[in-house]
């Protein structure tokens, strides 16, 4: 009996709104006062429903890029994929990975992914509805024993014992890193791409039995089923520039940044060759003048990695953004993903919900210019910046914790 009956999705949204609007719980209006939301003019809820989803977006790539962070082997083991992260690596213009550190790196994380959000984020202008977002965070992990981690570049005269990396000056300590001497940068180059080529291979297997499980569920009655939404069998689609691109950002090169100034720090761009979906190849031509030298032993015939800085290498991925876009339009297709264009609205003499159609949801600042709000007074600003300030509190304890321990791996500055 129960397969037989309809879920009337109208009705239900009528009575949800309806609840939602007689909550006397007062919001933030564009102008920082507040009032309930029944109070609220339609272009107030413009505004208001834009900045929730706003909070949503950030809070669920924050989360993507931190608590749920796909761990990349470099062994031949297979990575454990869950539907999470596989929806969190689909609509990404490129990945990121980052290597497990010896060295003090709390902040590391949160700077770099504050710094690429503000890259990113547009008030009122990124396009949310279809996931799409700049950069995926992936750590790679079952480095240590195979390359000590990190390719580093080390003069022919100097040896392990009397090499010093990476002085970092956390309140008037200097760490002192004294690593075993890796294996070749080219073979870890060679390496890491396979490793992506892989994760890649596997993100789109998990993708196509994606689509099939979607469409497994809608022959099902809806007391089975439950409500899938019209749009997501278009909406998670591995990025052709996600296939053909990598940074390698390795703490060992981040100098107690912050997410303000990071951007000056050194980071590998790495072309994995694969180029299929793109509308023409990857060259580092445009970076002529902004590359940093790399010694010989991360060379190619077909100078497939350079040494810039994080700042280049974003730019770089937002000039190739650009240039897809220009050639094959947007990736998903919004035209294919019929999202409701609705937004409910409580009427004082029926005492009733009503709907009115928009687009959007946009904000009409011709008509409102003082709405429009400075990204320092975001939820998403306040969030980074409380992250980053405890995991930069939690490096200051681990230095004068360490240095109390092992006094010989830090020097005092004056």
């Amino acid at each position: 009996m129960g397969d037989n009956l309809q879920f009337d999705r109208d009705a239900f949204e009528r009575s949800y709104w309806l609840h939602v609007l007689n909550n006397p719980v007062e919001r933030e209006t564009p102008t920082g006062t507040r009032k309930p939301l029944r109070e609220f003019s339609l272009d107030e809820r413009l505004w208001y429903e834009r900045m929730i989803k706003e909070e949503n977006f950030y809070m669920e790539t924050m989360i993507d890029n931190f608590r749920h962070i796909l761990h990349v082997q470099l062994s031949d083991d297979p990575e454990e994929i869950n539907d999470k992260q596989f929806k969190a690596t689909c609509n990404k213009s490129v990945g990121i990975y980052i290597l497990t550190s010896n060295t003090v790196d709390h902040g590391f994380k949160p700077a770099l992914w504050g710094y690429i959000y503000r890259r990113w984020y547009r008030p009122y202008e990124n396009d949310l509805d279809s996931g799409r977002y700049l950069a995926k965070l992936l750590r790679l992990v079952g480095t240590r024993d195979k390359f000590d981690w990190l390719p580093r570049e080390y003069p022919e005269d100097c040896g392990p014992k009397d090499h010093c990396h990476g002085d970092t000056c956390k309140d008037k300590l200097v760490v002192h890193i004294v690593p075993e001497r890796p294996e070749s940068p080219r073979s870890f180059i060679n390496t890491l791409v396979t490793r992506h080529n892989t994760l890649c291979e596997r993100i789109e297997e998990l993708r196509k039995q994606y689509i099939q499980h979607i469409a497994e569920l809608e022959t099902l009655p809806y007391s089975v089923k439950g409500y899938v939404m019209d749009h997501e069998r278009y909406q998670y689609v591995l990025q052709p520039l996600f296939r053909a691109l990598i940074i390698g950002a390795f703490p060992d090169y981040y100098l107690n940044q912050t997410s303000r100034t990071i951007g000056n720090m050194s980071v590998f761009l790495i072309r994995t060759g694969v180029e299929e979906g793109l509308s023409a190849p990857i060259t580092f031509d445009s970076l002529e003048g902004k590359v940093d030298p790399l010694s010989p032993s991360y060379s190619s015939k077909d100078g497939d990695v350079v040494k810039v800085s994080l700042e280049t290498a974003i730019d770089f991925v937002q000039a190739l953004e650009i240039r897809e876009m220009a050639v094959y339009g947007p990736h998903p297709d919004r035209e294919k993903m019929p999202i409701s264009t609705n937004v409910h609205m409580f009427d004082e003499t029926t005492q009733n919900v009503y709907t009115v159609p928009y687009e959007g949801p946009r904000v009409d600042f011709a008509k409102h210019p003082d709405w429009i709000h400075a990204p320092d007074r975001s939820f998403a600003e306040r969030d980074m910046n409380a992250i980053e300030s405890r995991a930069r509190s939690r490096d200051e304890k681990r230095i004068k914790r360490d240095w109390k321990t092992f006094p010989g791996l830090f020097t005092e500055t004056h």
